[in-house]
């Protein structure tokens, strides 16, 4: 019996190793590429939820659900009785001192921020400060918060104010309740 042994050219030996190499890396990029990917999304989308803020403009839904929470706040706040006054807290009464060197390009202000014990867009607050037969006075409106209301802030420019000992009246009127504050502090 003769034997005939089949040889291999060196071209089918090439393609055969080729062939085997891309399948194993088939195999491999299945294995460990499909799993990399998979946790760089995962970490990408993670780090997008907790390491990022998107400051652009609040879409539709958001801004219905800021007005579906201002309104259940303002409809869970107890019934306000309309015979009662409105309680008014001074809550920052910074007033300017001179005695502070400051540059020319610096604007020093009285500072007053209130509370009030009601949740109401439709007030009006209302500041008169006096010094003997002097009267500053100024207006702002109300921000509604999910409890209590503030005013918008009364900011005095120090030019309006002369040194010495003066009165902050602060009152806040809304429908036909009304609420007073009052407190004494000095400009130096």
């Amino acid at each position: 019996m003769i034997q005939t042994h089949k040889t291999l050219s060196k071209g089918k030996i090439i393609a055969l190793v080729v062939v085997i190499l891309v399948v194993l890396g088939a195999a491999a990029y299945t294995v460990y590429g499909l799993n990399n990917t998979a946790s760089t999304e995962t970490k990408e989308a993670s780090s997008k939820t907790t390491d990022s803020i998107d400051y652009g403009e609040a879409t539709d839904e958001q801004k219905n659900t800021g007005l579906d929470q201002k309104g259940n706040a303002q409809s869970e706040a107890p019934a306000s009785n309309t015979n009662e006054p409105i309680t008014v807290v001074v809550t920052a009464l910074n007033p300017p001192d001179s005695t502070k060197k400051t540059t020319t390009s610096e604007v020093t202000t009285l500072q007053i921020r209130v509370r009030i014990d009601l949740v109401t867009t439709a007030g009006t607050c209302y500041l008169t400060l006096t010094k003997g037969s002097t009267t500053v006075t100024k207006q702002a409106g109300t921000q509604a918060g999910p409890t209590t209301s503030t005013c918008r802030g009364f900011d005095v420019d120090q030019s309006e104010l002369s040194l010495g000992e003066w009165k902050a009246t602060i009152e806040v009127v809304s429908g036909d309740r009304e609420g007073t504050v009052s407190q004494n502090f000095t400009v130096q």
